[in-house]
């Protein structure tokens, strides 16, 4: 499955894996991002096989790992191919918009922080004009800790 995500890559068509057409990393890393970095796998795309950790039926791997290991093989110069991740180039997690201070500071008493949802302000605040809520509990922290 990494191979095949490369692929793009490594033929020099993509400069990273999460902006190569056609590939489940595109569709992985633009789930990730978008469910505010969930590994749930209801919020993983619905035309691929899940991936958890947890569940026995599913690639047994979390997203944010599946994630990173694209990104570390990408970055591995293979003999006989045009292309890889250029090293200077930021983490996948950090392409996708989050830096390891929003994960740690989002991780810490995180119940009490967020209540019922986790993500940046404006993620919040699409969720609830989706389904048609009002009232926003964890939003302010949201705001201080991920940003809008």
């Amino acid at each position: 499955m990494v191979y095949v995500d490369l692929n793009p890559v490594r033929a020099q068509m993509a400069e990273t894996p999460e902006t190569s057409e056609f590939t489940s990393i595109k569709k992985r890393s633009e789930s990730f991002k978008t469910s505010n970095h969930s590994n749930s796998v209801k919020d993983q795309p619905e035309d691929l096989l899940p991936l958890s950790k947890y569940c026995k039926t599913h690639i047994q791997i979390s997203t944010k790992s599946y994630l990173e290991l694209v990104d570390w093989s990408g970055r591995q110069l293979v003999e006989g191919k045009r292309g890889s991740i250029k090293s200077e180039l930021p983490d996948i997690l950090s392409r996708i918009d989050l830096t390891e201070e929003q994960f740690l500071n989002a991780s810490i008493n995180i119940n009490k922080s967020f209540a019922n949802l986790i993500g940046k302000a404006s993620s919040i605040d699409q969720h609830f004009s989706k389904f048609g809520l009002k009232r926003a509990c964890g939003w302010v922290k949201a705001l201080q800790v991920l940003g809008l």
